[in-house]
């Protein structure tokens, strides 16, 4: 699939920019530098100038919520996306370029992936940025593209996070400051849940 092209493309296309860039830096030293101090991120292979003034990833952590969801639930999957992961997820449903712009101005993000009863399953992506407009371009990306994938609406109420449902459960997308929280779930009484708790766990 594209994800994986891509993910192995990522070492040779991003991966050479990013050494020549530092190449033109500092010649080979600079480039010899990075065994002892490798990038953090692939915010930083993107974005070379984010290497070389250390603007190291926010350590985003979610706590393991599959006990407090209810009876049969836990979590199978956790893991971080950064800026490639979250390009290749707006890259399914809009365009390439379009999804490289919203997905720069990362600041750190998580994952967890939940499996239940019946093969029920549910998702969390928590993100946050380097400002709130850039916080605000992902959100808004990210609903169009679910929106296209989907062909319907995000539903607005007031007080409560925008949910699109669709045939495999229901999607809500918060947006509060510099972060931005997605959240797939069966029901919206379970993605409530889990958006509750994974905002208290959102920096301040």
């Amino acid at each position: 699939n594209s994800y994986l092209e891509d993910s192995l493309l990522f070492p040779y296309t991003s991966g050479m920019k990013f050494v020549n860039v530092l190449k033109e830096k500092g010649g080979w030293p600079a480039v010899d530098s990075v065994y002892g101090k490798p990038p953090l991120s692939t915010e930083q292979v993107i974005h070379p100038e984010k290497y070389l003034s250390g603007e190291a990833p926010v350590q985003l952590d979610l706590p393991d919520m599959g006990g407090s969801i209810g009876p049969g639930w836990s979590l199978s999957f956790e893991n971080k996306l950064g800026e490639f992961g979250l390009i290749e997820l707006l890259s399914a449903d809009i365009s390439s370029s379009r999804a490289r712009r919203a997905a720069a101005g990362w600041g750190g993000d998580a994952i967890e992936y939940y499996e239940g009863p019946e093969g029920t399953s549910l998702m969390v992506v928590a993100s946050v940025w380097d400002s709130q407009q850039e916080a605000t371009e992902f959100a808004k990306a990210m609903g169009e593209a679910l929106e296209d994938r989907y062909d319907s609406k995000f539903e607005l109420a007031p007080g409560r996070a925008p949910v699109l449902r669709s045939d495999d459960g229901v999607w809500l997308l918060a947006h509060e400051g510099l972060g931005v929280v997605l959240v797939q779930a069966p029901d919206q009484a379970l993605a409530e849940k889990m958006l509750d708790q994974s905002l208290v766990a959102m920096p301040a």
